[in-house]
């Protein structure tokens, strides 16, 4: 079943990381702004 290299999984990682990371930020500005 894991038949991905380890290399594949960190990156898929990181992407989800910066993209909960994003959606954090821009919720803080919008409450900020609002």
């Amino acid at each position: 079943m894991n038949t991905e290299p380890p290399a594949k999984m960190s990156r898929s990682w990181k992407l989800l990381f910066w993209s909960l990371a994003i959606l954090f930020i821009i919720a803080v500005i919008a409450k900020v702004q609002s």
